[in-house]
């Protein structure tokens, strides 16, 4: 079985969403598996304002570190959880039009293997007024032994 992160997933529902009709999986017997997620790598999808004062920090895209972060309680949380990096998760394109549902402010957040996932995932759910929302990067497998991407 092949492991995908959620960007695998999002590929699948919207190529699954151009069809007429959707095929959905069998369900296994047995009880229900709880979801697994990458271990040190949350996904945090910024208010515009807060993408805005990010991305000028990270000009080039590279990604940028906790002690970058030009806004304080994202920096106290990310320091405290041990995010080592911020990374746009879709690089910004020259001549970029609009984004309407603003998948350019999503931020992969890679964290110490060890950091706590759900707790950190928690704090950064809590700053309503910078993030709109904050999870893991939740793993799914699938049958198909060809890579998707």
């Amino acid at each position: 079985m092949r492991e995908i992160g959620v960007w695998g997933i999002l590929l699948v529902v919207g190529w699954a969403g151009c069809s007429d009709a959707a095929v959905l999986p069998e369900e296994s017997p047995g009880p229900p598996q709880s979801p697994r997620y990458a271990s040190g790598r949350i996904l945090v999808k910024l208010t515009p304002t807060a993408a805005q004062q990010v991305e000028a920090v990270d000009l080039e895209g590279n990604g940028i570190t906790a002690e970058q972060l030009p806004i304080e309680p994202l920096r106290a949380v990310s320091q405290q959880y041990q995010v080592v990096r911020w990374k746009r998760l879709i690089a910004k394109r020259s001549g970029e039009g609009n984004d309407p549902v603003g998948m350019g402010r999503i931020y992969l957040l890679v964290c110490d293997p060890r950091t706590d996932v759900k707790m950190a995932v928690g704090a950064f759910s809590r700053l309503k007024e910078l993030v709109e929302y904050a999870e893991p990067d939740y793993m799914v497998q699938t049958q198909n032994p060809k890579p998707l991407l």
